[in-house]
């Protein structure tokens, strides 16, 4: 494995994002955290997405923070993750869609108790919202916000998430901070299959977990696309 460069790589598959792009970039140059890398996947769209991000990037204090990888044709989000995780060079990873935004202290607050905890996977509650008027929207199948809850031990965040007929785990990839170490180890890949990409992924990666951690505080924004 690589020598970690830095704390905490952020990954953002990019895909005809023009619309949206510049907020999502935003959010994640201006982390109060600063010891990241943000890796882009141009996927070849069919918009300026990339000529955008470029602007974002040059006129930005923490553009030198930005690496873009480019796919030689599309090969979607499935795949753009996968480049993600074998060009990530941080000791945590965190994946991003083009159109969700974190919230100023979002870093470094799951890279702390990521640190404090030790934890394979530290998961942040997240608000559901329209984008062009920003109004708060139902949270995705009824979740937004979890307690602030360890479980550590074989099968426990597995445990958790399936102890009864309800859904207590977001099936998204976008609110975890990831051990690097844990996905790679555990030789974890995304499989394309279409909009349950992540629930796979998650349905893989779930019973691998030895130390989650859970938190309440709100620090991802999810926006929907109209």
């Amino acid at each position: 494995m690589k020598e970690n460069c830095c704390s905490v790589s952020i990954g953002i598959p990019v895909y005809n994002a023009e619309k949206y792009i510049e907020r999502c970039l935003d959010s994640v140059l201006n982390q109060t955290f600063e010891d990241f890398e943000l890796l882009l996947v141009d996927d070849r769209g069919t918009d300026n997405s990339i000529q955008k991000a470029k602007e974002i990037i040059k006129n930005h204090p923490n553009g030198n923070k930005v690496r873009i990888v480019y796919h030689e044709r599309n090969k979607g989000v499935a795949e753009a993750r996968n480049t993600i995780i074998d060009e990530a060079s941080g000791k945590y990873l965190f994946f991003m869609d083009s159109d969700d935004r974190i919230s100023k202290d979002a870093i470094r607050l799951l890279y702390e108790k990521a640190e404090r905890t030790n934890a394979d996977t530290t998961w942040g509650s997240f608000v559901n919202i329209e984008f062009d008027t920003e109004k708060e929207l139902p949270a995705i199948n009824g979740l937004g916000q979890y307690p602030d809850l360890e479980l550590f031990g074989e099968d426990q965040l597995a445990l958790y998430g399936c102890q009864d007929i309800k859904e207590h785990l977001q099936q998204s990839i976008w609110n975890i901070l990831y051990s690097l170490d844990f996905i790679k180890s555990n030789h974890l890949r995304f499989k394309q299959h279409g909009s349950f990409d992540d629930g796979i992924f998650q349905a893989e990666m779930q019973p691998l977990v030895n130390r989650a951690v859970l938190m309440s505080l709100i620090i991802i924004i999810i926006a929907q696309i109209h």
